[in-house]
């Protein structure tokens, strides 16, 4: 049975109540920082209809304690994307908490906006900070080989539903990440769980996941799209995802 625990939280203060090295792994995908939140910009037919991305932005003393909480629960692989501004902060954050940082990977969006102002060029990748807990013994492992840290997607922005967040990350991302740093049956953490994209793919994976989302909102929207994934058997998915059980806390 893949077990699915999304509760409407302060991640921060609902990791504090967890045990150390109680998950396996956290995926997450943070909100952006506070400068790409000052650039963020919608456009319609080449207008600027909207300045404002609408959850808050992640602030350094945000991504300290997040970080902290993070390194202290998880035992094996911390996987974060953020913006192309920030690596080296949350390298250095988790670095700080006592994360070993492995490398820096890459997310290209294939169907990444334009520069709308046409004078510079667009961005048309966000970044991934690729790190380990601290390890007791032994080498580290994953699925993937000797493949290089970079991945290609195409946003859910046209798949039904459309997207809950602003940046939400493509569902076939998280799969990815999923199963190129997971084990089935592993405990997932994603303490910024937004629409639910990393509860999806691990619900049809196979895989175990924890997560909060703090807008209700959006954790309402959330728990409707994991309902809903949860009606429907994926063809590619292992036998041990046909049965899910939905946690829901607030």
């Amino acid at each position: 049975m893949s077990m699915i625990t999304l509760q409407h939280a302060e991640c921060v203060a609902a990791m504090r109540k967890l045990p150390a090295r109680s998950v396996d792994h956290t995926i997450t995908d943070p909100p952006y920082s506070e400068k790409t939140h000052a650039k963020g910009k919608r456009y319609k037919r080449g207008d600027i209809v909207d300045h404002v991305i609408k959850y808050k932005p992640m602030t350094a003393a945000n991504m300290r304690a997040v970080s902290k909480q993070i390194v202290r629960i998880t035992r094996r692989w911390i996987i974060v994307t953020c913006d192309s501004d920030s690596p080296q902060l949350w390298r250095a954050a988790l670095e700080a908490a006592g994360a070993e940082f492995v490398r820096h990977g890459i997310f290209y969006k294939d169907d990444a906006q334009p520069q709308m102002s046409g004078d510079r060029p667009g961005i048309g990748f966000e970044c991934v900070v690729i790190c380990h807990a601290p390890r007791e013994s032994g080498r580290m492992r994953w699925n993937g080989g000797g493949r290089c840290a970079r991945w290609h997607a195409t946003s859910d922005s046209r798949q039904p539903g459309g997207l809950i967040v602003d940046g939400q990350k493509p569902l076939s991302l998280m799969r990815a990440f999923v199963l190129d740093f997971t084990d089935p049956g592993d405990l997932i953490c994603d303490p910024y769980s937004g629409g639910g994209t990393t509860a999806v793919a691990c619900q049809e994976l196979g895989r175990r996941f924890v997560g909060w989302e703090q807008e209700r909102e959006t954790y309402d929207k959330a728990t409707h799209r994991i309902k809903e994934a949860g009606k429907q058997q994926p063809l590619f998915a292992p036998k041990a995802a046909q049965a899910t059980q939905l946690q829901l806390g607030w």
